[in-house]
């Protein structure tokens, strides 16, 4: 996305980062989806979700009966099990708790053979994703909490394209997940949508376009500013490492630009982001090898990185509502009224340009209004939800 930001596409929908319940514990296996796997895939094991103290989060019944197992718990886990987390109620990993303890051992033998069952085609016997799951399962057999963090998986922003994948730049076409437009400011759905269909209209409109063209002529001057642009790293002396300013980023972004936010936290975020922009065409390698060396990629990826956050926190800063996964603590309501819009970005001369404009109409209308809050609007059942 922020590729094709740079060479003229516009970027939308930047603030809409969806999370769900991901593994903090055990250390090793950090990141997993194992949780929401679990939940998903073993329906009937309807554990309790509990703060550090024990206490049960306030998720209503009619909540946790409408989302538990379908995509749209995850929308439901970043509300409740965010809000907890927000408030300081998280445990030493910064997350909150499954219980499983109502169940007995017979109940779980089920469920757990029926999980296996399934992923024991295409995982190693008594693993997901190469992990062993023995100590999970021995914490579940024991009635001992396990504790569970978000992890964001997706944004739903990203290339703004139109209905034939075109991007605004002449021969650059996009489908995926690197465009945004699908799923609105929630992914109640898949990424079949974006990967067979945007795939496959992207690939006919590419092809049309390539149809009776000659081969292009070689834009020399255009590589070699490429070339010294990304070679002057190597030249830099007196900088901070690329890594300290990746990861610097990354810790801005988790405590302002997270599942819970707010004016204060936003605003601190995008601060560091303006400062790391300036300190990185300074950067220095330590290490001066081409191959695989790691400070070289991260100097790079925190280039595309500075501007997808920087377009996020923007429109989050701006956007004082929530909706879908933007949730404000300052702004909880849902305002349709005021901020039914969407967020673009475009490359200015000199900074990034922001401008909003309405969604394109096609056959369902706009709503109106305001709700309480994202879990309020989520209970519209003229919303239709069936995932």
């Amino acid at each position: 996305a922020a590729m094709a930001y740079r060479a003229g596409a516009t970027l939308t929908d930047m603030e809409f980062m969806l999370a769900f319940p991901t593994a903090v514990w055990p250390q090793d296996m950090k990141g997993s989806i194992y949780p929401f796997i679990f939940e998903f895939f073993m329906p009937s094991l309807r554990y309790r979700v509990i703060d550090k103290n024990g206490n049960p989060l306030p998720i209503p019944e009619e909540i946790a009966s409408l989302t538990r197992g379908t995509k749209l718990s995850k929308l439901a886990s970043s509300y409740y099990m965010g809000m907890a987390i927000d408030q300081g109620l998280g445990g030493p990993n910064g997350g909150v708790y499954y219980d499983y303890s109502a169940f007995t051992k017979e109940e779980k033998d089920a469920a757990f053979a029926a999980f296996h069952d399934r992923f024991n085609r295409f995982h190693a016997a008594g693993c997901y994703k190469g992990e062993s799951l023995d100590r999970i399962k021995e914490k579940i057999y024991a009635g001992e909490p396990i504790e569970i963090g978000l992890g964001f998986e997706y944004c739903m922003g990203g290339i703004q394209v139109d209905a034939q994948m075109q991007t605004g730049v002449n021969g650059l076409f996009a489908a995926g997940e690197v465009t945004s437009g699908v799923f609105g400011a929630c992914r109640a759905g898949d990424g079949l949508t974006e990967m067979l269909a945007q795939g496959y209209r992207a690939g006919l409109s590419a092809a049309g376009y390539c149809r009776g063209l000659g081969e292009p002529p070689a834009a020399a001057s255009a590589y070699r500013t490429l070339e010294e642009h990304y070679l002057h790293y190597f030249d830099n002396q007196g900088g901070r490492s690329p890594i300290e300013l990746y990861n610097q980023m990354e810790q801005a972004c988790d405590a302002g630009f997270s599942v819970i936010r707010c004016e204060q936290g936003l605003s601190s975020t995008l601060q560091t982001l303006q400062q790391l922009k300036k300190e990185l065409p300074i950067a220095t390698l330590q290490c001066k090898s081409r191959a695989y060396n790691f400070e070289w990629i991260r100097a790079i990826q925190a280039e595309n990185m500075l501007i997808c956050c920087e377009a996020g926190v923007q429109a989050a800063l701006d956007r004082k509502e929530s909706r879908g996964c933007h949730i404000r603590k300052d702004y909880p309501q849902v305002d349709h009224d005021a901020y039914l819009h969407k967020y673009c970005f475009t490359k200015g001369p000199e900074a990034m340009q922001m401008y909003t404009r309405k969604p394109v109409v096609t056959s369902i209308p706009l709503p109106a209004g305001t709700r309480a809050n994202v879990i309020d609007y989520f209970l519209d059942k003229s919303l239709h939800y069936s995932r």
